[in-house]
Parts: structure tokens; sequence; C-alpha cells
């Protein structure tokens, strides 16, 4: 009497499918998860930037009477020189982060606020 052991060995294909797609759905959720983290940090920072700046531009207008521009008037923040400009180093430790992405102003209303031509700052 002989009895055939079929010893199975090793996982079917259909299986390592399986767990490969579901591998792929958890780090495309992960994925997902990450972007939307990220895009909040960076939002986060510009928010951060705009308020210290708003801080920093007050301080200057109550002491100087004149707003941080090139020609004190509302525009486009002067930093100048980072070592003799007007709001660096007297006012602020540095030029913000986002000012590349921002291009941050003075409104009419002394308002800190991203340029008009800005499309990526993320604090719009």
């Amino acid at each position: 009497m002989s009895t055939a052991i079929s010893s199975k060995k090793g996982f079917t294909l259909v299986e390592l499918l399986i767990v490969i797609s579901i591998i792929a759905i958890l780090v495309g959720t992960v994925a997902l998860a990450l972007t939307v983290f990220i895009g909040q940090g960076e939002e986060t920072v510009c928010l951060e930037d705009q308020r210290d700046l708003q801080t920093v531009v007050n301080a200057y207008h109550f002491e100087n009477g004149s707003w941080p521009t090139d020609n004190g008037e509302p525009g486009d923040l002067f930093y100048g020189n980072p070592i003799s400009g007007p709001l660096i180093p007297d006012y602020a430790i540095d030029v913000p982060g986002s000012d590349d992405k921002c291009d941050w102003q003075i409104s009419d209303q002394g308002v800190v606020e991203p340029g008009e031509d800005v499309e990526n700052c993320p604090c719009d």
C-alpha cells in the first residue's frame, strides 16, 4: 500500500500576485498621505513667515515712519544687503525661505502678502 504524499513547497503565482497587489495598494496610500502632510507643512511654514514678516514690518514702520521698501511706500519688501539692509539684521534674523516662492509685498494697508504675479506660494 503506497500512498502518495504530495508536499507543497512555495507559493502559487496567484498567491504572490495577491500579496504584491496588497503591498502596492498600501504603498500608494502611504505615499498619498505623505504628500498631503508635506503640502500642509509648506503652508504652515509660509504662514509663519508671513506672520513673522508682518511683525517685523510693523516694528520697522513704528520706528521709522515708512515701509521697508525701496521708496518707503507700499510695494516689494526691500531686504537690501544682509548686513546693511533695513530689515536685516536690525529687525529680522534672515530673509524667510518662502520669499523666493511668495515674493512678499506690503499692501496699501500695510499688510504683508504674497506678490500678485506669484503662482506657487503655499499661502494662497
